[in-house]
């Protein structure tokens, strides 16, 4: 559903989205959400009606847009479901594949998908898991992964807002 809404959405109302959730993600670096997750006490793992409607929710958020669907599914297993954190991030991840799959053939059926900057994008992102796993351990790490996220998000929402929000032609 969320890939289809964001399918028929035009150009600039997907990027305002993109841009709001690009300010949200700066907002959610800034709060506690962190020391929530690896201070939640695994218990009782629950899973009803009102975890199916998150996952719901959860669901269509990443095929609209992806952005922050990985910390949304992993807030939602570890604060909601009750999960451990280890399990939750595995599940999180076995989780992430089909959703994007079925993202990715909604989007390959329409044409819009840019394979060469997939590639790219991919390579990049497996090459950053495998530095940042080795990084990980090391003291510096959580500072400068944090300003340099940071950064990176001020500039995106930089780019954004000049090309969605203030470029009205």
């Amino acid at each position: 559903m969320g890939a289809l809404a964001a399918d028929s959405l035009p150009g600039r109302d997907l990027g305002l989205v993109i841009t709001l959730a690009v300010l949200v993600a700066l907002v959610l670096l800034f709060t506690k959400l962190k020391h929530a997750i690896e201070s939640s006490p695994a218990s009782e793992t629950r899973f009803g009606i009102r975890e199916v409607a998150i996952f719901c929710g959860i669901g269509i958020w990443l095929g609209f847009i992806v952005l922050d669907g990985a910390t949304y599914l992993l807030l939602a297993l570890v604060l909601a479901v009750h999960m451990p954190l280890v399990e939750a991030n595995a599940l999180k991840t076995l989780a992430l594949i089909p959703t994007t799959a079925v993202a990715l053939a909604v989007f390959a059926a329409d044409g819009v998908v840019d394979w060469g900057m997939g590639a790219v994008m991919g390579a990049g992102g497996f090459a950053g898991g495998v530095l940042g796993a080795r990084l990980a351990a090391s003291s510096f790490a959580r500072t400068w992964v944090f300003r340099l996220l940071v950064i990176v998000i001020i500039g995106e929402l930089v780019q954004l807002a000049i090309h969605y929000v203030f470029n009205t032609a």
